[in-house]
């Protein structure tokens, strides 16, 4: 018996879908069709997609079908599925607020129609559960990016400015494995995540009255402390080094620390301005974003090369492959490339608006938010535009852009997955505000961070992270901004 499906995914979304199918012609005096019967989703399953497939067996002579899902007490989709031999594109209509399907139970059934102008009876109503939020965890405060361990365990830091500061260690499930209050009050926000060695140590820098950074073992006890020199900042930012050597950035100053806590050495930006970013090539070279310039210095802290942006603001630095970086220059609305050398190679415009910093996807396409999500060639030129862009994105194995932003409308604050074309592949709709920045852990599972709220969003997805030269923010899970990390 022939099977046939219904498929809905975010951009279709109207409606009346109609779908072709052969069928024969019933004959004179035949009996209406059966009930359809109903495949997937299963019978009181759960599904981790919130775009499925809807799958039922035919009865052979039927020429349409009715399709109804609803949400709760209330129908969301009624609508008739008429013969087709192709899944026909609809363009988006009112019908788009149904789609993403909602968090929670649903229920579908499906009638047959008969070209002797009969309709079967109703199939049962199939209950089904659409889950595609593992977890949420609500911190004290602000929370920053997460970290995540080889057993999945997740550590961020957080809390509100003035007050106190934790680090936190999640379980899988989300639940609070440990905490540590870094301080008891002063605490000063910063985004920047923990990061993870290769041996679990994790590694943490916060601001109180003065930069710190501690050292912890994966059961949350404390290793060593350490006081950086100069002003308080709010902006700090680490990496780990392959021989295990920690870079943490304070103000405009970079620290290179042992894995003990002592100083090895300090570099001091001789330009104004904070630190954004480091990141670790992979013959050790540690490249500095510092506002104004990006600058490459040696592992005994002896500086490469200099380039200077010429006042503009320019994110944390992204390295490709054959040694050329990356960065996006905020003032200038657009992102800029460097060779190994520092010397300039391209620029390309990327519009005003939230912009981001840039990963690199499979082929060594170049990712950045402005007005919209930008993918850039190597070379400089524009390969696509979306209007999903925000955040700054994680590229997954199959080389689908994960990333937060609102919703082209700009409504509501979603999370998408945008396939390597630049079609949508999935949302997720999270929040009215905040930041969605993510990161992917090794089983798949999508990290989201919504500042604004104090929130870490969990969800379910079937990708690892890509195994680009930079493919999320602070190169991986583990957060060692390190080409060729964790």
């Amino acid at each position: 018996m022939k099977k046939y499906r219904l498929i809905f995914s975010a951009l279709i979304v109207a409606a009346t879908l109609t779908i072709l199918i052969s069928s024969g012609c019933q004959s004179e005096g035949e009996e209406p069709p059966n009930a359809p019967t109903l495949i997937t989703p299963a019978f009181g399953g759960t599904i981790h997609e919130n775009t499925p497939i809807f799958d039922w067996e035919d009865f052979q002579g039927a020429t349409e079908y009715n399709f109804r899902l609803r949400y709760g007490a209330h129908w969301r989709i009624d609508t008739i599925v008429v013969e087709s031999e192709y899944i026909r594109s609809v363009s988006q209509g009112n019908d788009n607020r149904y789609w993403p399907l909602l968090e929670g139970d649903n229920f579908w059934q499906v009638r047959a129609f008969d070209a002797s102008g009969e309709w079967s009876d109703w199939s049962d109503l199939w209950p089904f559960t659409v889950r595609t939020i593992k977890w949420v965890f609500i911190g004290n405060g602000n929370l920053s990016e997460p970290a995540v361990g080889d057993d999945q365990t997740v550590y961020v830091s957080g809390g509100f400015t003035g007050e106190a500061g934790y680090l936190y260690a999640l379980s899988t499930l989300g639940l609070v494995e440990w905490a540590y209050t870094l301080c008891d009050t002063g605490f000063i926000f910063n985004d920047c995540p923990p990061a993870i060695g290769a041996d679990g140590t994790i590694f943490v820098t916060f601001t109180a009255d003065s930069d710190y950074v501690y050292a912890f073992n994966p059961n949350g006890s404390l290793t060593w402390q350490t006081t950086l020199p100069s002003t308080p900042s709010s902006r700090g930012c680490l990496a780990i080094a392959q021989n295990g050597t920690i870079y943490a950035a304070n103000s405009g100053h970079l620290h290179a620390l042992s894995t003990a806590g002592s100083t090895l050495w300090t570099w001091d930006n001789p330009g104004t301005g904070f630190i954004w970013g480091i990141a670790i090539g992979t013959d050790g070279t540690i490249y500095v974003g510092a506002r104004d310039r990006v600058c490459a210095i040696n592992p005994d802290g002896s500086e490469q090369w200099t380039y200077l942006s010429g006042g503009a603001d320019l994110t944390a630095p992204a390295l490709g492959s054959g040694g050329s970086i990356y960065v996006t220059d905020i003032s200038g609305n657009q992102v800029v490339a460097l060779d190994a050398n520092g010397g300039f190679l391209w620029s390309l415009g990327i519009g005003s608006g939230q912009h981001s910093d840039v990963v690199i996807g499979t082929g060594g396409t170049i990712y950045a938010s402005g007005n919209k999500l930008y993918a850039i060639s190597s070379s400089g030129s524009q390969q696509w535009t979306s209007d999903y862009g925000g955040f700054t994105a994680s590229i997954a194995s199959d080389g689908s852009i994960c990333l937060g932003g609102f919703d082209p409308a700009g409504y509501s604050m979603n999370f998408y997955s945008i396939n390597p074309d630049g079609t949508l592949q999935k949302a997720w709709n999270l929040c009215t505000g905040g930041s969605g920045t993510s990161a992917i852990g090794t089983d798949g599972t999508i990290y989201v961070r919504v500042g604004d709220r104090a929130e870490l969003y969990a969800l379910y997805g079937n990708e690892s992270l890509a195994t680009t030269s930079w493919p999320m923010l602070y190169h991986d899970a583990k957060r060692t901004s390190r080409v060729g990390g964790p």
